[in-house]
């Protein structure tokens, strides 16, 4: 793609894109977050926090602002 103008796609062996952010740079601490399509899940290593948005519904995440993050069930 870098050699052909920007023309062509990208083939990948899995839909999903998976980023890991592992430094307490940020306010949140470490975290991760998998994207398939439209869906996104992020988990925050700290508190075990995992928040589930849908970018096409909210592109802002405008109501992540305001949800308190779930907890895994097994998390004690």
């Amino acid at each position: 793609m870098l050699t052909n103008d920007g023309q062509g796609g990208v083939k990948r062996p899995r839909e999903e894109l998976v980023f890991h952010f592992p430094h307490y740079q940020s306010g949140d601490g470490p975290q991760s977050a998998i994207l398939l399509g439209n869906l996104k899940l992020m988990k925050f290593y700290e508190d075990s926090g995992l928040v589930f948005a849908d970018l096409m519904k909210d592109l802002l995440y405008s109501h992540l602002r305001t949800l308190q993050r779930m907890y895994c069930i097994a998390t004690n």
